[in-house]
C-alpha cells in the first residue's frame, strides 16, 4: 500500500463511520413511526397492532423531545441517544380508556416506551429494544 493511502484511508474510515452514525439519528427524527407490533423475546410471542389502533405513532424531533399518539392517550417527553442506546422519559395523558384491548395497548406502548434501552434503524423499520424483554417494531 502507498504511504499516502496509509494516511488517507484510516481518516476516510472514521469520516464515512460518523456519517453512517448521524445518518442513523436522522432517520430516527425525520419520520412518524407507526407502531407495527410488538415483540416479547424472551417467550417469542409476537403482537401485531389491531387494525383499529393502527394510528399508535411516535415522532421524535432533532432537540431531543418526542410526542407520541397512542390509542387513548399522548406522551410527551425527552430522549437521548448515545450509539444504539436510547433512553425516553415521557410523562403520559391520564384519559381512561373504556375498551379493554384499547387500554391495553396504551399501556404496552407507553410502558415499553419508557424502559427503552436500544434502537435500530434498518430497511425503514424501527426497532426500539426494551429493559423488559420486548421490542417495539415502528414502520
Amino acid at each position: 500500500m502507498k504511504p499516502i493511502l496509509k494516511i488517507i484511508l484510516p481518516g476516510l474510515v472514521t469520516v464515512l463511520l460518523s456519517c453512517q452514525k448521524e445518518n442513523i439519528k436522522y432517520d430516527l427524527y425525520s419520520t412518524k413511526w407507526y407502531l407495527q407490533k410488538i415483540q416479547h423475546t424472551d417467550t417469542q410471542i409476537e403482537n401485531t397492532v389491531p387494525e383499529n389502533l393502527s394510528r399508535m405513532n411516535v415522532v421524535f424531533s432533532d432537540s431531543n423531545t418526542l410526542h407520541a399518539i397512542s390509542s387513548c392517550n399522548i406522551f410527551d417527553g425527552n430522549y437521548i441517544t448515545t450509539g444504539d442506546s436510547i433512553h425516553i422519559n415521557a410523562g403520559t395523558t391520564k384519559i381512561y380508556c373504556t375498551d379493554f384491548t384499547i387500554r391495553s395497548w396504551d399501556s404496552l406502548f407507553y410502558h415499553n416506551l419508557i424502559n427503552s434501552s436500544k434502537y435500530s434503524i434498518k430497511e425503514g423499520r424501527l426497532s426500539i429494544q426494551t429493559s423488559k424483554n420486548t421490542v417495539l417494531i415502528f414502520k
